[in-house]
């Protein structure tokens, strides 16, 4: 996938499925992890029949993340991706990982470590920002950048294997919408792993 360009809005639906799943998957370094504190609503979904069913590369434990445990990346995208098309069935591959994705910022800031770097935010604009340092709490693997934009904020991605042209923009959206705003995502891909979003709002 190359300079991949698009505008999107609550409301408009993303088509197609994009890279194709276990192409996904087989691309993940071994090393990119994330904390377990996002897999719990994920397993609730799938239930934890359909968690065995996935080959996982570190089965949880009693079927039981630990919040601040790290975990494989290429679980939680297996995990997520079995979540989406569980309870988004009738939806896109990609439409549905953004659905989902929309959750993940208020399931972070149930959280102690959320607590205290929230602490000082004071806007919609303020935690988009903060991003990137949100995900480097999280996320062991990738860059991200974030700079103020005329009208919004701009999002870098670098080296990010999680869904890059779907699961970003549902995680940004929820952000907004958390704020009480209608949300507008500006995607520009160089390809599957690098690329910024523009977020506005209204």
């Amino acid at each position: 996938m190359r300079g991949v360009h698009e505008v999107v809005e609550i409301g408009r639906p993303l088509r197609g499925d994009g890279t194709a799943a276990e192409d996904r998957f087989a691309r993940f370094p071994a090393g990119h992890t994330i904390k377990g504190m996002f897999f719990k609503r994920l397993v609730t979904i799938i239930g934890h029949d359909g968690l065995d069913e996935l080959d996982l590369r570190e089965k949880p434990r009693n079927g039981r993340y630990l919040p601040f445990k790290s975990y494989p990346q290429i679980d939680y995208s297996r995990v997520a991706h079995r979540a989406a098309r569980t309870f988004y069935r009738h939806q896109d591959t990609r439409e549905a990982m953004r659905r989902l994705a929309r959750e993940d910022f208020a399931e972070f800031a149930k959280s102690r470590v959320a607590k205290v770097a929230l602490s000082f935010v004071g806007d919609c604009a303020d935690t988009l920002k903060r991003m990137p340092d949100l995900y480097r709490m999280t996320l062991e693997g990738g860059s991200f950048y974030a700079e103020d934009r005329d009208d919004g904020v701009r999002l870098s991605f670098r080296e990010f294997y999680g869904w890059l042209d779907c699961y970003p923009i549902g995680t940004l959206e929820g952000i907004v919408l958390h704020y009480g705003h209608q949300p507008q995502v500006e995607m520009n891909l160089e390809d599957d792993l690098n690329g910024t979003f523009d977020v506005t709002w209204s």
